[in-house]
């Protein structure tokens, strides 16, 4: 999706400068904006999302993706083809424009 994608494009323009670029996925932190939500799947505390970025930050990893379930998701929904999942967005009524 178009946040890797820029991640994917910085890392290339800065690593020669030894700087590393991390994009951080992260699936739903409990905050007062969740906490309105009737339903929020796999919901997780925020010291427990900082102390996953921070570790993956610390490793190098290009992309941290949390909690297993939502890196899974978010592993599918890079897999799907643009038209497929564009058609799914439209579907759960999420209308995006410039599409």
């Amino acid at each position: 999706t178009a946040e890797l994608c820029l991640a994917q494009a910085m890392e290339a323009d800065l690593a020669p400068y030894g700087i590393g670029v991390t994009a951080i996925r992260p699936g739903f932190i409990r905050t007062d904006m969740t906490a309105k939500n009737k339903v929020t799947p796999f919901l997780m505390d925020v010291d427990r999302a900082a102390q996953i970025i921070w570790n993956g930050i610390e490793r190098g990893k290009p992309v941290i993706a949390f909690p297993t379930v939502m890196r899974l998701v978010s592993w599918l929904r890079d897999a799907i083809p643009m038209f497929i999942y564009r058609r799914m967005n439209l579907m759960i009524g999420r209308r995006r424009p410039g599409f």
